[in-house]
């Protein structure tokens, strides 16, 4: 029953969270609409900021562990550095299947309100989050991309993460700019397949010398 609590109190503060925001959402909120008192959110979190780092970090831990194993798995399975596709393969179709996914769907609006209500607080838990994501995979994607420099890497990181986000969010743009000649219901597999191929044309692409000259831009995975 302790589990259950903590799992009710969770998800209802991820909504609440997600249609309010953190700031405008208080314990009481949350105990209201979980129908539990505060005694049970002190018991299993302590506090709000507790609880939050603890609705962001349910969602995000679970993501970046699968990405680190579909990782591990191309870097076992192959003696040579793995094919540029499998390791975006790797990186994007987690965050895609889990913005796909009933549950995750919430998280995802969630996770937009942290670029339009910013709090530091927040932003170093997702980016201590993503850490071991960003050690793992950003020199297995230099590898893929010998011939350019290291800066240049981090910025076309940069915007395919820039593209994940965007394709994370919903079907509401999609169906404006394809004017409905897009499947808005076209499966996850379908999803990831078709934005691989679309960033792995971006990071293979001709560059110039002045694009390695842009300053380096701290990359969000």
């Amino acid at each position: 029953m302790a589990a259950d609590t903590k799992e009710k109190i969770l998800t209802t503060a991820e909504t609440l969270f997600a249609e309010q925001g953190i700031a405008n959402t208080s314990l009481r909120h949350i105990t209201q609409s979980a129908q539990v008192n505060l005694a049970s959110v002190n018991y299993h979190f302590g506090s709000k900021s507790a609880l939050v780092s603890h609705v962001f970090v349910r969602r995000l831990q679970p993501m970046n562990d699968e990405r680190l194993r579909r990782l591990n798995v191309l870097l076992s399975a192959e003696a040579k550095t793995p094919e540029l596709s499998a390791v975006v393969d790797a990186f994007v179709a987690p965050p895609i299947e889990l913005s796909r996914d009933a549950h995750g769907a919430v998280f995802i609006k969630l996770l937009g309100r942290t670029y339009t209500e910013p709090a530091e607080s927040i932003h170093n838990l997702i980016r201590a989050t993503h850490q071991s994501v960003i050690e793992a995979f950003k020199p297995v994607f230099q590898a893929c991309l010998p011939r350019l420099p290291q800066e240049v890497v981090s910025w076309r990181l940069h915007f395919m993460v820039g593209v994940l986000a965007y394709a994370m969010s919903g079907a509401d743009t999609m169906r404006l700019i394809s004017s409905g000649m897009v499947n808005e219901r076209a499966s996850v597999k379908d999803i990831v397949s078709r934005l691989t191929e679309f960033i792995v044309a971006g990071l293979r692409a001709p560059y110039t010398r002045s694009e390695a000259a842009i300053d380096t831009p701290h990359v969000r995975l």
